[in-house]
């Protein structure tokens, strides 16, 4: 079979002598391709056109060609396993990747929080926004909410939230404002996150409504914990570390579209003076 490889074109065998080197040889004769059935008919249909000689030369060469080209590929998988004398490993075929969380059309916030970026650090006689080991936290110097400033991506429909919260003094409070259509007067949603509740309210000129929560300390003791919020078909379900927390229905149709805001909620008194929450891995997502 090394013949057939020769560099130079005089050193291979002719159509004739392929054949005889194919069919008469104790290692590959007819009988011998019993199994590889594309070797055996083409091996007799070679050996019959040499029998009869009546067709071109050119018809029982394109014949041997069939059979050299398989027998080329065989002969050049035996050198490959020759040359290693461990057995022949055949990897398993690859595996579909998984599949990502399927997406709408709409944005995709994601942002450690660990440094300014989508949500700006600022200061103000309310409060501040500052980054402070990795994280984003937020203080205040009064009994008031403050807000940090963030993305001007609107939001409408399904969509999530997931956001890894602490809460670093007691008295305070975390919250997620979605829906949001004004800063100052907080016309939309919040997720509220407290040491002793967690739920979501309604805000509307000025006015809250408790749509729905439910008393827990899975926040207490001032640990990191992920809080996740997925709305679908106008309700809301509040996740932490995994466990359904609360669901709340989110259907007030004067309140469809806005932003996502991240803040805090204090109620200082003489053991903590200031509020302070940190905020850090927000992902927000339209589904």
């Amino acid at each position: 079979m090394a013949r057939t490889l020769a560099k130079d074109p005089v050193d291979r065998p002719t159509a004739p002598e392929l054949l005889e080197l194919l069919l008469d040889t104790g290692s590959h004769s007819v009988a011998d391709l019993t199994g590889r059935p594309e070797l055996e008919v083409a091996a007799q249909a070679a050996r019959a056109q040499s029998r009869r000689g009546r067709r071109p030369a050119r018809v029982l060469a394109a014949v041997l060609a069939g059979v050299l080209a398989v027998a080329v590929a065989g002969a050049a998988g035996a050198w490959a396993a020759l040359r290693d004398d461990t057995a022949a490993v055949v990897l398993p075929a690859p595996s579909s990747p998984p599949q990502a969380p399927a997406l709408g059309n709409g944005p995709v916030i994601i942002d450690r929080l660990d440094r300014p970026g989508q949500w700006p650090a600022a200061t103000s006689e309310d409060g501040s926004c500052a980054y402070t080991g990795g994280r984003l936290v937020i203080s205040d110097v009064e009994p008031v909410w403050h807000a940090c400033d963030g993305p001007d991506d609107l939001f409408a429909g399904d969509s999530s939230i997931a956001v890894t919260v602490a809460l670093l003094e007691p008295g305070s409070c975390a919250f997620v404002a979605f829906r949001l259509t004004a800063d100052d007067e907080y016309n939309g949603y919040l997720l509220r996150l407290c040491a002793d509740a967690i739920g979501v309210e309604r805000h509307a000129d000025d006015r809250a409504e408790d749509i729905g929560t439910t008393e827990t300390a899975v926040l207490a003791g001032g640990g990191e914990h992920r809080v996740a919020m997925e709305i679908r078909d106008e309700v809301a379900t509040v996740r932490v570390d995994g466990a359904t927390i609360a669901t709340a229905a989110v259907d007030d149709r004067r309140a469809v579209t806005g932003w996502f805001r991240l803040g805090l909620e204090a109620e200082p008194d003489a053991e903590a003076p200031t509020g302070s929450v940190a905020y850090r891995n927000v992902e927000i997502r339209t589904l």
